[in-house]
C-alpha cells in the first residue's frame, strides 16, 4: 500500500497562542514572495540610498558612493563631517541618527559599521575642513518576506511565523503571521534554503524576544 504523507497544519507548528487579536497581526506579503505555512519571516522596515548627499556649502569634491545598512542601521540621518584635510585622503567624523559618534571614517578608504558602510572618494578638490555628507535612511514598505540573513533592510531579523500558505509570486498578498506570545515547534518550521544552525538559533533568539517561545516537539 502506498505510503502518504500528510502536510503540515497549523497546529502541527503552533502549539499555543495567546487571544488571536494579540498573538496575531494581519500583514501584507511583498509581490515576488511565496510563503509556506510556518514559514519564518521577516519585515522590510528600512531603505537605504546607494549614495550620500554633499551639502550645499562644501567646498571639496568628494563623493559618498557604495551606501548599505548595516545590521543594526537606526531610521534618520548619519551626518559625516570632515576634521581633517589631506592631499587625496582626509578623515571625517561620524555621527549616527541620534548625533552619537561613530568610528571616523577615512578618504579612499572602505568604511564597515554594524550600522552603515560606505566609501568617500577623493573626486577632484580635496574635502576641506567642515565638508558635511548625508545619509537618510528612511522607513521600509513594513511588507514581509522570508526571513533572509544576508539582508540588510530590517528583514534579517525574524518577525514571525506564517499560519498559511500565501502565494504573492504574481503580486502583494494579505496574510497573517503569529508576532507575539505563543508557543512553537521548531522542528515544523520552515526555513530559508540553505540556512545554517547558527542562524536559524539567531532567529529563534529573535522571536523569543517576542515571547514566541519554542519546544522541539509537539
Amino acid at each position: 500500500m502506498a505510503a502518504f504523507t500528510e502536510p503540515n497544519n497549523l497546529k502541527d507548528v503552533l502549539v499555543w497562542e495567546a487571544e488571536r487579536q494579540k498573538s496575531r497581526e494581519q500583514v501584507t506579503f511583498l509581490s515576488g514572495e511565496t510563503i509556506s505555512l510556518g514559514e519564518v519571516v521577516g519585515k522590510i522596515a528600512l531603505t537605504c540610498p546607494a549614495t550620500g548627499t554633499a551639502d550645499g556649502g562644501n567646498t571639496g569634491a568628494s563623493t559618498c558612493v557604495s551606501v548599505t545598512a548595516g545590521a543594526k542601521a537606526q531610521i534618520g540621518t548619519y551626518t559625516l563631517t570632515c576634521i581633517a584635510e589631506a592631499a587625496g585622503a582626509g578623515t571625517f567624523a561620524v555621527a549616527d541618527p541620534n548625533g552619537f559618534a561613530l568610528a571616523d571614517a577615512s578618504v579612499g578608504t572602505a568604511y564597515v559599521n554594524e550600522q552603515i558602510n560606505f566609501t568617500l572618494t577623493d573626486a577632484g578638490e580635496d574635502s576641506n575642513l567642515g565638508d558635511i555628507y548625508t545619509i537618510e535612511i528612511t522607513a521600509g514598505s513594513g511588507k514581509f518576506v522570508e526571513v533572509d540573513a544576508s539582508a540588510v533592510d530590517g528583514s534579517q531579523v525574524a518577525a514571525g511565523i506564517s499560519i498559511a500558505g500565501y502565494d504573492a509570486s504574481a503580486a502583494d498578498v494579505e496574510g497573517v503571521i503569529i508576532a507575539q506570545d505563543a508557543i512553537i515547534v521548531t522542528s515544523n518550521l520552515v526555513w530559508p534554503a540553505g540556512a545554517t544552525d547558527d542562524q536559524k538559533a539567531s532567529w529563534l533568539a529573535d522571536l523569543k524576544k517576542n515571547r514566541i517561545d519554542v519546544r522541539e516537539e509537539s
